[in-house]
């Protein structure tokens, strides 16, 4: 990044890395004049630690300084506090406090803080990250950080700080994320809740409206709540600063802020997408800058839909689940001309209704049958039933060695909808039918006087007679008798 000199008036330095919330741009010379330091250095460490109540969570952002441009000179390093961090299994994202990152190259606007620490001037205008860090028009900023499936629709509440009157502009500001096509991110509002402004985490995800840093600064933030290790999202909190001049008029005075233009904005950051700072994406909504009398912020450009697809994108996925087969008269074996069930269940893991074929197979190439299905609903399950005559099926191979017939496996397969990316669980393979040789009733690959015994002792029984055994109903008609007689003596004594 090119950097023109730091008290030049008419420059203004752009923050182009993750986090941040909505400001009222500063120039060089404002935040110069607010800073008591302004330094050029390197980022050495950052160690995030759990204020006394254990209610926030503060970093100390450690910073090797190479050059001094303004202030007396603090040694050659300077310790820097920031709200939010990681502590444990939680961290805190507050969108109006600068991020930084071990190794990374930074020119900071600061003041002096308690003891001998310094705080960002100006939030994330105070803070310039000169890593290599490109953006591009129609670009999106993600933290990495996200909802949860089973926590959608994110369910909020509406603070009684809040005036009455913003409530229904409140929504809207949630509902134009909602209405993008190509992502199923939801929200629903639970009404109002006397919580005010963030002071701990209590997993209530609230907006509110309180005092922040007073006129002409931060003019909205969220606080982000998450789990370290998965990170998902436990709680956001929205909080319009009460110091600013606010309206909900359809067209906003030039003297005021728009409401629903920055409520849109900080909705973005409950997504945890980033601040924008780049010129070339002054038209998006998360652009991080913001003027009174603006409404631009109101509908989403590019960037943003693309933002909010990439993280909760609709998508085309059918998926085989199960596969299950049915014998008849409890058998564990079948023989060639038998009638069985093959039980396949299809789920709509996608949001589209879906259209598709589906296909049972046995072995390696045998096709069992081709069922279709149409306009299954999303998160419907379906199961299809397919008949399976074996007539003409090929007896299993025999292992001698292993004493046992090689089963058939069951393979289901759905064929891929329009646009699906997930196909790997298209295809189900589970359950093994053992298809015998005629005659066979003691399943040990002969055809012999065994299973002549077998037949005679269930002779003339019918399913579901406690001595009929379905291991000599050859034909599978559900009765032992001449039929079955028959078959065995064709294949006496084969092997």
């Amino acid at each position: 990044m090119l950097l023109v000199g730091v008290l030049a008036a008419a420059s203004n330095i752009l923050v182009v890395e993750a986090g941040g919330t909505v400001y009222i741009r500063a120039n060089d010379r404002e935040l110069t004049d607010q800073a008591s330091h302004v330094l050029i250095g390197q980022v050495n460490k950052v160690q995030s630690r759990w204020n006394e109540n254990e209610t926030l969570i503060y970093s100390n952002v450690e910073i090797s300084v190479e050059r001094y441009l303004k202030g007396d000179r603090q040694g050659r390093e300077v310790t820097v506090r920031v709200l939010g961090g990681e502590v444990g299994d939680i961290g805190l994202w507050v969108s109006s406090e600068p991020s930084f990152v071990e190794g990374e190259k930074v020119q900071v606007f600061l003041r002096r803080d308690e003891g001998d620490g310094f705080r960002v001037v100006g939030g994330n205008q105070g803070k310039t990250s000169l890593s290599s860090v490109t953006l591009t028009s129609g670009s999106f900023g993600y933290s990495g950080i996200h909802w949860a499936d089973s926590n959608i629709p994110v369910e909020y509440y509406i603070s009684t700080t809040v005036p009455s009157t913003w409530i229904t502009v409140i929504q809207q500001c949630f509902q134009t994320w909602e209405d993008v096509d190509g992502s199923y991110m939801n929200y629903t509002c639970m009404g109002t809740t006397a919580i005010g402004a963030p002071e701990n985490r209590d997993d209530v995800n609230v907006v509110s409206h309180g005092y922040v840093d007073g006129p002409s600064g931060t003019l909205a933030y969220v606080n982000a709540w998450y789990d370290t290790d998965t990170k998902l999202l436990v709680e956001t909190d929205l909080v319009f600063d009460s110091s600013e001049t606010w309206s909900i008029t359809e067209i906003c005075p030039s003297d005021a802020f728009d409401v629903q233009n920055i409520g849109t904005h900080e909705a973005g950051h409950t997504l945890l997408l980033n601040d924008l700072y780049d010129p070339a994406d002054s038209e998006e909504t998360m652009y991080g800058y913001a003027s009174k009398g603006e409404n631009k912020k109101r509908t989403l450009d590019a960037g943003d839909v693309a933002g909010i697809c990439f993280i909760y994108p609709n998508v085309h996925d059918v998926a085989i689940t199960g596969v299950t087969v049915e014998l008849p008269y409890n058998a564990s074996a079948a023989y060639p001309s038998w009638n069985i069930n093959v039980n396949v269940t299809i789920r709509n893991k996608g949001d589209f209704n879906e259209t598709f074929n589906v296909t049972a197979y046995y072995g390696e190439n045998g096709n069992i049958g081709t069922q279709s299905v149409t306009d299954l609903s999303p998160a419907e399950n379906i199961t299809l039933i397919f008949p399976w005559d074996t007539k003409g099926v090929a007896p299993c191979e025999y292992n001698y060695g292993g004493e046992q017939y090689v089963p058939y496996t069951i393979t289901a397969n759905a064929t891929p909808v329009p646009d699906e990316t997930n196909t790997a669980d298209n295809t189900f393979i589970n359950g093994n039918v053992t298809v015998r040789r005629f005659g066979d009733a003691n399943g040990d690959g002969h055809v012999d006087g065994f299973d002549f015994t077998m037949l005679n002792v269930c002779w003339l029984m019918v399913y579901p007679d406690e001595r009929y055994n379905p291991n000599a109903d050859f034909n599978g008609d559900g009765s032992i008798d001449g039929f079955d007689y028959t078959l065995i003596n064709l294949k006496w004594l084969t092997y």
